[in-house]
């Protein structure tokens, strides 16, 4: 690993936890520091910056609300890489702060998904169609649990979004999803919703358009799925 002070970095006396912390995103982002790569330990890191080791914890509480740092329990702090879930967090109180309703919050998962479908169509391979089958194979299962039938359905859709090949697009699409999983969804809710039967049949027409190379068809079945999607926010509101 490389120095972690130079002589270009200088410290500003206020707001140190910051500007440490700041320094070593630069790092992280300039791969100066490697994903999975362990840090060294708050006391070599104090020492480097000639800071107290509680001004070096706070710097690393602020990495880690960055999402570029976590702790391994007994391990130390590791550099990673921010996760869908932390983009989930941001966007989920900006709904609060700016009170964004559902309609919104559809109509946006309208636009990427639809998007990520017509994209995938054109370029989606065998072995991720393989994939599709699969999954679609096991929500099939009329028996699932309901936490696991939603876990699998979101493996569906980052599927379809990773086959657009748009990588930026299967994070905007995964933090989408928890959004509505985690904010707007209950169980009892789900239970008494459309059956089984027809969402298993939406999941088939996006999977037909698809197989087919069809860009317009895979984005009438996303679009229509989608909008019954949010027909069922709307019945239990």
């Amino acid at each position: 690993m490389e120095a972690i002070t130079d002589k270009n970095f200088t410290i500003v006396r206020a707001k140190l936890s910051e500007q440490i912390a700041d320094r070593l995103e630069d790092m992280i982002l300039n791969e100066e520091l490697e994903d999975s790569e362990k840090l060294p330990s708050e006391q070599t890191l104090a020492e480097n910056f000639n800071v107290s080791k509680n001004v070096v914890r706070e710097s690393l509480n602020t990495l880690k609300e960055r999402g570029l740092v976590e702790t391994r329990n007994g391990a130390g702090n590791y550099v990673t890489k921010p996760k869908a879930d932390n983009l989930s967090d941001v966007i989920s109180r900006m709904i609060v702060l700016d009170n964004i309703d559902y309609r919104q919050i559809y109509d946006t998962r309208i636009v990427l998904e639809t998007s990520a479908c017509r994209r995938a169509a054109m370029r989606i391979t065998d072995g991720e169609l393989a994939k599709l089958e699969k999954l679609h194979k096991r929500l099939q299962d009329k028996n699932l649990p309901i936490r696991k039938r939603r876990s699998i359905d979101l493996d569906f859709h980052v599927a379809i979004a990773k086959a657009s090949g748009n990588n930026l697009l299967v994070v905007l699409i995964q933090a989408m999803r928890n959004i509505i999983q985690d904010v707007m969804f209950l169980e009892k809710d789900i239970e008494t919703w459309d059956s089984v039967d027809e969402a298993i049949q939406f999941h088939r027409d996006i999977l037909d358009g698809l197989s087919a190379h069809d860009p317009a068809a895979a984005d009438k079945a996303m679009h229509a799925h989608l909008e019954k999607a949010m027909k069922n926010v709307e019945r239990s509101l």
